[in-house]
């Protein structure tokens, strides 16, 4: 029995709670949408908030199953030998559905995040993303066409019908053009999430930073990675403390890191927002092959192996906060070796720079009232060195331009730092 005979059956009491659930829900969808778009015009100059139309979702249910409760209502002055070979076909066609619906994940997010995020992914392996939304979208047509066929006034409801797919495709149109755009703003910070696609696999194991997640950027990385890349994604705290390294107990099984932090490990990727992509696995494997002396000129090219430096200054060197890092490549059976700094403290006489140095952590060395060019050497012994990266750490007392009736500038400015140059001691010592 089909629902419009059930109502007809049962009398008015069962339509009075039709007609009820009816005003309810179009006032309720009606209160929903006007509130939506008023709050997306407040903010429609940000684009950050595209997505805010996202809200309007309940309603969609709801227009669904009104459109159903329609169509038994029409299909009443049908014949009865034509509805229920209606009724058998979409029951067949539903079994046919029944495998897209079993592997559709289920524990991961809302709905469309769960289609859009994981489900499309899955099916491409089996065919191309425009061939999966060709078939999704014909479904979607071809499913109300098939139920207006044949009934009373069948055309001009068809007609309708068609009208508003049409007029959802044209509106759709300036949507699409502002995704693309944003799709291209977004490729640029996307750099590690594309990387991931090509070389990553169903067992790998991919850890975000947990302290980077809760930064202004952590979120949408974390989601343009799981987007595009083929494994698995947990979130921990790459770090022992603050201010340590990663330890190899809280990184068991992790095949990649997403990070800002210097870490002493191979980066493979950075993202132009400040994220680090690192393989654990090669990090493990190559040890250094760089012939010395050789010279890390700060300031060019120089993202994958900074941290806490200010943008560089023409591309000639940059300017440390009160904590810089940067990343040396020398191997611990290197032996010790001598670093040689490049800087330059153009700051006011009352207020000169007092740098202290650090290697993983560990005191080498500090210059005190420095102001103008200078160049520092220390040498750094073998028992501070890991396997194949050095973090060398540069602390400094900061001061601020403007304060200080200079150029409009309210940077905490440390020391410009123009190269270093790494040296084993031995060679030095052959010299």
């Amino acid at each position: 029995m089909g629902l419009s005979e059930y109502l007809t059956k049962f009398g008015s009491k069962n339509v009075i709670a039709l007609n009820s659930s009816i005003v309810y829900f179009i006032s309720f969808s009606a209160g929903l949408l006007l509130i939506t778009v008023a709050h997306m015009k407040r903010y429609i100059c940000n684009p950050d908030n595209f997505i805010l139309g996202r809200y309007i979702d309940p309603i969609i249910p709801v227009v669904f199953l009104f459109g159903l409760i329609g169509i038994a209502f029409l299909q009443m002055k049908s014949s009865d030998v034509g509805t229920k070979w209606k009724y058998k076909t979409l029951t067949f066609s539903s079994i046919l559905f029944l495998p897209f619906l079993y592997y559709l994940p289920h524990t991961n997010y809302a709905f469309p995040s769960m289609f859009g995020i994981y489900y499309v992914i899955y099916l491409q392996q089996y065919m191309s993303y425009l061939l999966v939304l060709i078939l999704f979208a014909f479904f979607f047509v071809l499913i109300p066409l098939f139920l207006l066929k044949g009934i009373p006034n069948g055309k001009p409801l068809t007609l309708f019908f068609m009208f508003f797919v049409l007029l959802s495709i044209s509106l759709s149109i300036p949507t699409y053009e502002k995704q693309l755009e944003n799709m291209g703003n977004t490729y640029n910070v996307n750099q590690i999430g594309r990387y991931l696609e090509h070389n990553s696999s169903d067992t790998t194991l991919i850890l975000m930073d947990h302290e980077n997640f809760g930064e202004y950027w952590g979120p949408q990385m974390w989601f343009l990675t799981q987007y595009w890349s083929n494994g698995e994604m947990v979130q921990r705290f790459a770090n022992k403390d603050k201010s340590g390294v990663a330890t190899q107990e809280n990184l068991t099984d992790i095949d990649y890191i997403i990070s800002k932090k210097l870490l002493p490990y191979d980066c493979v990727k950075t993202a132009n927002n400040g994220y680090k992509l690192y393989d654990l696995n090669v990090s493990s494997q190559i040890a250094s092959s760089l012939t010395l002396p050789y010279i890390i000129d700060i300031g060019k090219n120089d993202s994958d192996i900074t941290e806490g430096f200010y943008e560089s200054e023409l591309g000639e060197n940059r300017w440390t906060t009160n904590l810089s890092k940067i990343k040396i490549e020398y191997g611990r059976h290197q032996g010790q070796f001598l670093l040689e700094i490049m800087m330059n403290a153009p700051r006011p006489q009352t207020d000169a720079a007092n740098v202290t140095f650090y290697i993983n952590g560990n005191l080498i060395g500090s210059i005190e009232e420095i102001i103008g060019t200078t160049n520092y050497s220390v040498a750094v012994s073998e028992s501070y060195l890991e396997e194949k990266y050095q973090i060398l750490e540069i602390r400094t007392n900061t001061w601020k331009p403007s304060e200080d009736g200079y150029v409009d500038d309210p940077r905490d400015l440390g020391i410009q730092v123009d190269w270093i140059k790494i040296d084993s001691l031995s060679n030095e010592t052959m010299d």
